[in-house]
């Protein structure tokens, strides 16, 4: 009996080690988003928008909303929709499948409609910079995505998620017209 209780312990303090270790990364993750996001607003300095810096209309509108620090609000929204990594789970959500088709989908429309609006005001040179980081985003995302699918891991699914937020935060929307 002091084995199988021994045992039990040791499975339990392994599942902990691995939620808590689950966890940081995860933490980790929306520190790191909240970085992505206050350089795609400009606030590491240059001028916005820009190549590196193309203010994601989804974090403006966050912003304009007056959400103070929108980047901040933008990584909380990471944490609780990936709340699932926090515990460990590998295993990708059908609404993160979703969200990746929904915004591939937005975004090719952004882009189609705002173009020649955006050549106007930003030029050739960067809707197609953004556009192309935009199809990379997109494609590393479903690739992650259809591997997980057919072997979960945490990792990818971190890599995933955090891929498919920091895509909505940078070039999946960037600031197209007027500055």
């Amino acid at each position: 009996m002091t084995n199988s209780v021994g045992v039990a312990n040791h499975e339990l303090t392994t599942t902990a080690s691995v939620n808590w270790r689950c966890s940081l990364a995860s933490v980790l993750a929306a520190l790191a988003l909240l970085l992505v996001g206050w350089q795609s607003m400009g606030l590491f300095g240059g001028s916005a928008p820009s190549l590196l810096s193309p203010i994601s209309f989804i974090l403006g509108a966050i912003a304009v909303l007056s959400v103070p620090g929108a980047p901040i609000a933008f990584g909380l929204i990471f944490v609780v929709w990936s709340s699932q990594l926090l515990r460990g789970r590998a295993r990708v959500p059908k609404r993160t499948l979703f969200l990746w088709v929904a915004t591939l989908i937005l975004s090719t429309a952004w882009f189609c409609v705002g173009w020649e609006v955006g050549r106007e005001f930003q030029g050739n040179k960067y809707l197609a910079m953004c556009a192309l980081a935009s199809c990379g985003f997109a494609l590393a995302v479903g690739c992650a995505l259809l591997i997980n699918l057919r072997r979960p891991s945490f990792l990818l699914s971190l890599g995933a998620h955090f891929l498919l937020f920091a895509w909505i935060a940078t070039y999946a929307f960037p600031w197209i017209g007027e500055s």
